[in-house]
């Protein structure tokens, strides 16, 4: 369709318990950054009327004012983040991760 807008949302929506306390600390520049944890469950049942339990762990990156925000954070507490998903590339490989734009 040539007159049709492509639209495109990368939006990441999470309530989890973190799986230890945040860990913030500054870049080579002084800006600080704030590294967290989350597992979230989940519980269905299939199709042949077994319940499955799965846990994801979710890595969080917050930048800035958010990064301070995270100092607060310890093991076990509940969490609600927003952000986008991101994936880059590092030494070992890539790593997936959520940029929070909000932690509460």
């Amino acid at each position: 369709m040539p007159n049709e807008e492509i639209i495109n949302v990368n939006k990441v929506i999470l309530v989890g318990i973190l799986e230890k306390d945040a860990n913030v600390g500054t870049t080579a520049g002084g800006k600080p950054v704030g590294n967290l944890s989350v597992i979230t469950d989940e519980s269905y049942t299939n199709n042949d009327g077994v319940k499955i339990e799965k846990t994801e762990k979710h890595k969080i990156v917050a930048w800035g004012k958010q990064a301070e925000y995270c100092r607060n954070l310890k093991k076990g507490r509940n969490v609600y983040i927003e952000g986008k998903n991101q994936t880059r590339k590092t030494d070992d490989g890539f790593v997936n991760e959520v940029v929070a734009t909000s932690i509460q």
